[in-house]
């Protein structure tokens, strides 16, 4: 078996058992269920290509996580999870999907400075794709100069849904030159953010309203 659909099933945790079984399962949906924790045995999984976790209860990934080298997608979506967890040793994984968690600061919870997404935690991924954090309690977004290994491997950021202030001054003072869109929603404003290379001066701005 390479895939199992286990959504909609009210589990309340994932039996350790599957996870000693399905070895080579490449696709695990787990979406909709009463999930608050996940067993480090989660890690037997070795071929697991895409995790899917969306509406549960989680608040914490265990570190065992790391262990799934081929994991392409991890969907997290509407869980109550309050900081992102390290992605060190996952170079395969480019599609993130953090929406509508209570994540208020972009931190790791391994004592790296506060608010930094920290350069080694995504400097293995070749190419991140997606990564989502609409819908949390992020103040301010994510600072360039102590996130650089994402913002040079990330080709779309959602930050909708959130109290950030301003990403127009985030964008003039960090100094982005890459090719990034930002689709932000403040108080009654929809803006799409988009940054073009090399053209730090006209390369940003407000689109819609």
């Amino acid at each position: 078996m390479t895939s199992l659909n286990l959504s909609i099933n009210y589990l309340r945790c994932l039996p350790t058992p599957l996870c000693h079984s399905l070895r080579y399962l490449s696709t695990l949906d787990l979406t909709s269920n009463e999930l608050e924790s996940l067993p480090n045995e989660i890690s037997l999984l070795s071929n697991l290509a895409m995790l899917h976790l969306a509406h549960n209860s989680l608040t914490f990934l265990p570190a065992s996580l790391n262990r799934l080298h081929f994991l392409t997608l991890l969907d997290v979506e509407y869980n109550r999870l309050t900081t992102l967890p390290s992605f060190a040793e996952l170079p395969k994984l480019n599609q993130l999907r953090f929406k509508g968690n209570l994540i208020d600061q972009i931190t790791f919870p391994l004592g790296q400075a506060q608010g930094s997404l920290a350069d080694h935690h995504f400097s293995a991924m070749p190419q991140f794709a997606h990564l989502d954090l609409a819908s949390n309690k992020l103040t301010q977004a994510p600072a360039y100069s102590l996130n650089r290994s994402l913002f040079e491997r990330t080709k779309e950021i959602h930050l909708e849904g959130n109290q950030i202030s301003s990403i127009a001054k985030f964008l003039r003072d960090n100094n982005v030159q890459k090719v990034i869109i930002f689709i932000y929603y403040s108080l009654y404003y929809l803006f799409i953010f988009v940054i073009f290379s090399e053209n730090k001066e006209k390369g940003y701005g407000p689109i819609g309203g």
